[in-house]
């Protein structure tokens, strides 16, 4: 939450993909649990994935997800201002 006006802004969650770069996670969400630093998403194909709120990453606003090809340090996903890595 934005704590200046109190306004929210979404998060893409996402998965590490090859040498420093990432890629959209397809899940629907049966369910979802906040537990301490970490996000616990009943992925309703494939069990659960757990995803770490200590390590958000701001990235570009742009259309595409991850890093973006002949532009050295630029990330992107899809509008997001944000994204939220798997790591379970």
């Amino acid at each position: 939450m934005n704590q200046g006006d109190n306004t929210y802004r979404h998060a893409l969650l996402v998965y590490p993909f090859a040498a420093e770069d990432f890629r959209e996670v397809p899940v629907h969400a049966g369910g979802v649990m906040w537990y301490g630093d970490t996000l616990w998403v009943v992925d309703t194909n494939n069990g659960i994935r757990v995803f770490d709120l200590g390590n958000v990453w701001e990235v570009d606003i742009g259309e595409e997800i991850g890093k973006v090809e002949g532009k050295k340090g630029r990330y992107e996903a899809r509008e997001y201002r944000y994204v939220i890595p798997q790591v379970r």
